[in-house]
């Protein structure tokens, strides 16, 4: 069932080159011949990983990742709200010894304090014997090509970036300027030539073999409490697969005066892992 609307008056459509989506792929330059072979062999070689031996190798094209939902999950939403948000700023300015955690991003400084408190979280478990932890997300590169490409490209144009730091760094004394320390040196990274590192990117995520990492999901950019789609706003926003994944994910947040000062952040965990996680959000407020 479908709804169509149609007019006589075709003016009313807007004729503004710059709102039209942009389809050139060959704007996105490979950096070096071959260079996609090797992503692909590269990424055969993970999906054929211990981690990933749920595919069937010589079909994996062609399937998506359906994974079951794992027993007694818990789904939580938990937000950092402005007041929060600023609060953390300065705790990490009034510990910090040196400018290069000065001005973080939202999502810099809220990515960086949940992975601490994931990590302090498991370490209960057997993943607390991992000496390194990892944190993902996705990047957009439309801006840092060289040249850049339009906003309006319509296409896949997003990396994925995984952040990496000892499990005793982060839970020690200064465990969130470690987290953000480490996740603003590979977002500034990205500025000296997104394309250019991938490879190295691809080969230390798969250097590393099967191992536990946490993946970001969403964006704070994304204004999704804002839209309207003549129904009214929604209520509440979720990621129906994070129970399935495992991802934790973010959304603009749906309180306050302005709808995008703050964070939402759902994940599903078993209750022990859920209860540990909420103890870390809470109590790191408090300070």
């Amino acid at each position: 069932m479908g709804i169509c609307f149609s007019t006589r008056n075709t003016s009313m459509f807007s004729q503004d080159p710059s709102l039209l989506p942009f389809l050139d792929r060959s704007v996105v330059k490979d950096i070096s011949i071959g260079f996609q072979k090797v992503c692909l062999e590269h990424l055969v070689k993970f999906i054929q990983s211990k981690s990933m031996s749920e595919f069937d190798c010589n079909n994996w094209v062609l399937l998506s990742r359906d994974l079951p939902s794992p027993p007694n999950q818990l789904t939580s939403t938990f937000e950092l709200k402005g007041d929060d948000i600023d609060r953390l700023k300065k705790l990490v300015s009034s510990r910090s010894t040196t400018s290069q955690l000065d001005h973080p991003s939202r999502f810099e400084l809220a990515c960086a304090y949940v992975w601490l408190c994931l990590v302090k979280s498991n370490s209960t478990t057997s993943d607390g014997d991992e000496v390194v932890s990892s944190i993902s997300f996705a990047a957009d590169c439309r801006s840092r090509l060289d040249p850049p490409i339009p906003p309006t490209y319509f296409g896949n144009c997003v990396i994925f970036v995984q952040v990496n730091a000892n499990r005793e760094d982060i839970v020690g004394e200064n465990g969130l300027l470690v987290a953000l320390d480490a996740i603003m040196k590979e977002v500034r990274g990205l500025g000296d030539g997104v394309i250019r590192n991938l490879e190295g990117r691809l080969l230390d995520m798969v250097s590393r073999g099967p191992h536990r990492f946490d993946a970001i999901v969403g964006s704070t950019h994304f204004g999704a409490y804002k839209l309207d789609f003549g129904w009214g706003k929604p209520k509440k926003v979720e990621f129906t697969t994070v129970a399935r994944t495992g991802a934790i994910f973010f959304a603009d947040s749906r309180n306050g005066d302005d709808d995008r000062d703050g964070v939402e952040i759902s994940l599903a965990r078993c209750k022990e892992e859920m209860d540990a996680f909420a103890l870390s959000f809470l109590e790191g407020l408090k300070g």
